[in-house]
This record gives structure tokens, C-alpha cells and sequence, in this order.
């Protein structure tokens, strides 16, 4: 079974391309959100620039940084997106165990090769 790809809103396409690239490359399974999904937050909603969900992996979110970006505002970057996914599966009781989320979302910032 190959990967998955649904589109969804993109913003950066070139980092959606190599992205996409490298994955079909390694993996066998799952799928690979991008643009997907809306999450709100008290404040406002947040799209999730990518998003893969596998067997093999769980549940990984990417984060795409803009040129130039320093590396405090990376961080809260993916703290934002870890603590957006992590108050949505909670909302859900298939997805908890006891009390934590049964799936615990990781979060990663890929570069572009041309930043």
C-alpha cells in the first residue's frame, strides 16, 4: 500500500513538494495531510501545514518555518501545534487512555533545501 496524499490549503509548495518527495521515498503506509486540519484555539484557528498519520509512526505534524525565521519563534511554533493537536484528541475518548491521549503527537520543523 502506498502513501496517502491529501491537499488541503498549501501555502509553502515548495516545501509541500520535497516534503511529499521524501516521504513516498521511505514509507510504505499511512497519510500525509496537508492544509488539514483547522484547529481552533481560544484565540483563533490554526491550519497544520502538514500533518502524517501511520501505523509506523503515529502521529507527526510538520511545521514549515518561514526564511529567516529565528529559532524561539520555531520553538513556539511547535509547541503551539503539539498543544493544538494534543486539546483536540483529548476531546475524543477512543483516543484517551486513562487520563493521556492514547496517540501523543510529535512535531517536527522541515527545512526546505532552499532556505
Amino acid at each position: 500500500m502506498a502513501l496517502e496524499i491529501v491537499r488541503g490549503a498549501i501555502r509553502n509548495n515548495l516545501a509541500v513538494h520535497e516534503l511529499r518527495e521524501s516521504l513516498q521515498a521511505i514509507l510504505d503506509n499511512g497519510t500525509l495531510y496537508f492544509g488539514y486540519p483547522v484547529i481552533a484555539s481560544a484565540d483563533a484557528s490554526f491550519t497544520i501545514e502538514a500533518l502524517l498519520v501511520s501505523e509506523d509512526y503515529g502521529l507527526v505534524a510538520f511545521t514549515f518555518p518561514e526564511a529567516g525565521e529565528d529559532l524561539k519563534k520555531t520553538k513556539e511554533d511547535q509547541d503551539l501545534v503539539f498543544y493544538l493537536l494534543e486539546g483536540n484528541l483529548r476531546k475524543h475518548e477512543s483516543l484517551r487512555c486513562g487520563r493521556e491521549i492514547a496517540v501523543k503527537p510529535n512535531v517536527i520543523t522541515y527545512y526546505p533545501s532552499d532556505q
